[in-house]
């Protein structure tokens, strides 16, 4: 039986418990949602340093990017354009001009030696350098460059001009005259460029060292050596070709694109009495069609080209006969006369008189030595010219009469017949007389007999 004391402590202990749960709850409660809140002050601030984060990303690049250089030194661009205005050379001041504006450069240079255009469109390179955000100048030098005046749109475009010597200013109506460009850059100092509304600031002189004025106190310091009046500071970036597009560009010239082209006509007739395509005939059509990518840029006539052509193939008749002959002298001529005649000679695209004689003498010994050297050993003969064919059988390859080929020894030889006999396809042979490469013949029977051998029976 219990009693009423046990009862009431029980009843108490429940009364403790339950106020226990009733304080233990939402204690708990407050707790949780305490974390949450910080827990979602926390995401809060993450996702603040997130966005903070990428808009630094952002906008710092670009506020640099665009930020001028407030140094002393002067970022400048130097491109050297020579030989024809081509479209490399063209491509090349594109690139660059676009590459100027990102490296925040603030004179650009072209150091010209041109004197003629090759597939370049002149204008449109002038309006993107009369447009452009920065000093441009060009330099006409050195004492050895040349300059046409169809080249005279790019000098326009510019804010300064100047030549090596009075020579060059004279043909391009230079203002500046200095013989290096090192004394060309020295010469724009202090020069104003009215439509940038810039002032432009090459380094120190003597002057401005000893002077007493704002600018000493950035040259006080500069030391000269000896015979040196000026002193540049800039930051100098040289552009040029790549070797891809040098390689381009130096087609572009008459003499080379034409020497490359008979160059690879003689390696395929090389190919042809090889009777195989090797090396040889790979060489011959990439020389071929670099020549003609060279060509395809210049005031080309190509009947000149086809005369060429021709004096080639003349080469290659005597070639196939085994001497040198009447095709020769006219196989010759022709390759000189269509070499020198290949480009227009009004400007300078023409090739030189000495340039069409080393063609025409290269293209000669080719065909005339090389060829028919060549040929006997691509087929493997050291013993030709020493008699070893003499009085061998071989077969008719086909008809010969009075030229033909003949089966001997597992290769087919150019043949002749002796003494004009004509021997059928299939009927054998005898080799009597070697000329060059060319095998002389006659049937085993029914052979004419020499008036020498008639005496002797």
């Amino acid at each position: 039986m219990i009693s009423p004391r046990a009862c009431e402590d029980n009843s108490r202990t429940r009364e403790v418990a339950d106020s226990e749960v009733e304080v233990t709850i939402p204690m708990l409660i407050k707790s949780v949602s305490l974390r949450f809140s910080h827990l979602r002050s926390f995401r809060r601030l993450a996702l603040l340093l997130c966005i903070s984060g990428i808009v630094l990303c952002t906008l710092l690049p670009n506020a640099f990017a665009a930020t001028p250089d407030t140094g002393s030194t002067l970022n400048v661009s130097n491109v050297h354009i020579g030989g024809f205005m081509d479209p490399h050379n063209e491509a090349l001041i594109s690139q660059t001009l676009k590459s100027a504006n990102e490296n925040n450069v603030s004179l650009y240079v072209i150091q010209l030696d041109s004197n003629g255009v090759a597939g370049a469109d002149i204008n449109r390179i002038a309006r993107k350098l009369s447009q452009a955000d920065f000093v441009v100048a060009i330099w006409v030098g050195p004492t050895s460059a040349v300059y046409s005046d169809v080249l005279s749109p790019l000098l326009e475009a510019a804010d300064f001009v100047g030549a090596a010597d009075k020579s060059l200013a004279n043909k391009s109506d230079a203002t500046i005259i200095a013989p290096s460009l090192r004394e060309f850059l020295a010469q724009l100092d202090n020069k104003k460029v009215s439509r940038l509304d810039y002032v432009l600031d090459m380094g120190c002189s003597k002057k401005e060292v000893t002077a007493e004025d704002a600018k000493s106190e950035l040259c006080k310091d500069v030391k000269f050596a000896k015979n040196e009046n000026f002193q540049l500071n800039i930051a100098p970036r040289f552009e040029k070709l790549s070797p891809i597009a040098n390689l381009g560009h130096s087609l572009i010239k008459p003499g080379f694109a034409m020497g490359l082209l008979v160059m690879g006509l003689c390696l395929l007739a090389f190919e042809f009495f090889a009777a195989s395509v090797g090396v040889a005939a790979i060489a011959g059509t990439i020389a071929s069609l670099c020549g003609v990518y060279g060509l395809g840029y210049l005031p080309t006539q190509w009947w000149a080209v086809a005369l060429c052509v021709l004096g080639v193939g003349a080469l290659v008749i005597d070639v196939q006969a085994g001497g040198v002959g009447l095709y020769t002298a006219v196989g010759s001529v022709s390759i000189f006369a269509g070499t020198f005649f290949a480009t227009d000679r009004s400007g300078p695209y023409g090739v030189t008189i000495v340039g069409a004689i080393i063609i025409t003498i290269m293209a000669l010994l080719f065909a005339v030595g090389a060829i028919p050297s060549l040929i006997r050993t691509r087929f493997g003969t050291p013993t030709i010219g020493r008699e070893d064919f003499i009085g061998d059988e071989g077969i008719a390859d086909g008809d010969i009469d009075p030229e033909g080929s003949v089966k001997l020894r597992g290769g087919s030889w150019k043949a002749r017949t002796n003494h004009a006999t004509p021997i059928k396809d299939g009927e054998k042979c005898r080799i009597i007389k070697i000329e060059g490469i060319i095998l002389e013949v006659e049937p085993l029977v029914g052979a004419a007999i020499d008036h020498r051998e008639k005496r002797r029976s």
